[in-house]
């Protein structure tokens, strides 16, 4: 159930689906990028991780960090890279930053990884690099926090046109950098 910090988002989600907490809202939102209408707040939804807005329909902000953007993916590679800055030491809750690589209509994104600069763990609970290629916004993350990583699993592709990568860490400063473009 999520990880070592909180809960998922997907348990959330699967928690208010089960209770039908939907029907508390008399009136019903269009919440986009598999977001729910919050039944505590009925004139927001819930996003999924690396969404925000009231209706799920931006990139989520950064916690306690200054990375993070909205990127175009061409034909051409392109290098994203980001620290997110931790010198203040060990904090119960994580540091984030997250990314949205977005193509052009009808076309999909190829990331491949390049560089992981952050402490190898099991279950990456530490620190990570969160991946969704968009098959599934809630349950499609993969989190990777090992330089073996790199080799393993290298080039990925999204099912759409967009790519959402969010940067954590509850320990050390940590870095990464990847390719990307249109494929």
């Amino acid at each position: 159930m999520g990880n070592s910090v909180y809960a998922s988002a997907s348990v959330f989600k699967a928690v208010n689906d089960y209770y039908d907490c939907a029907k508390v809202c008399i009136f019903k939102l269009s919440c986009r990028n598999g977001g729910y209408q919050n039944p505590a707040n009925c004139i927001s939804c819930n996003c999924p991780e690396g969404f925000g807005g009231p209706l799920c329909e931006r990139r989520e902000n950064s916690v306690v960090a200054t990375c993070g953007g909205d990127f175009k993916a061409t034909s051409v590679w392109q290098t994203l890279s980001a620290t997110l800055d931790r010198r203040i030491g060990r904090t119960p809750f994580p540091f984030s930053c997250y990314f949205h690589i977005k193509a052009p209509a009808g076309k999909r994104v190829m990331i491949q990884l390049e560089t992981l600069r952050m402490t190898c763990s099991t279950a990456c609970s530490m620190n990570n690099l969160m991946i969704n290629l968009g098959e599934n916004w809630y349950t499609g993350s993969m989190r990777l926090c090992c330089t073996s990583d790199i080799e393993k699993y290298g080039t990925f592709t999204t099912a759409e046109n967009l790519a959402v990568m969010g940067l954590y860490s509850r320990l050390n400063s940590v870095y990464f950098s990847v390719k990307y473009k249109i494929t």
